[in-house]
């Protein structure tokens, strides 16, 4: 912008989970009150809980 000030756009997953938590959806709830970004639910040293997270569903 012309002031130096940066746009930031939202991204899907704060999306998805701002739209289940105006739909009542009890599980996004209890994602939002554990108040862990994504860097710190998907660190690198659980990328093969990930894979097999991802695999199995």
């Amino acid at each position: 912008m012309e002031d130096g000030t940066v746009k930031k756009v939202i991204g899907a997953e704060a999306k998805d989970s701002s739209s289940k938590l105006r739909k009542g959806d009890k599980i996004a709830l209890s994602c939002v009150k554990q108040n862990l970004n994504v860097d710190e639910k998907f660190q690198l040293d659980n990328f093969d809980l990930i894979i097999w997270f991802l695999v199995t569903v």
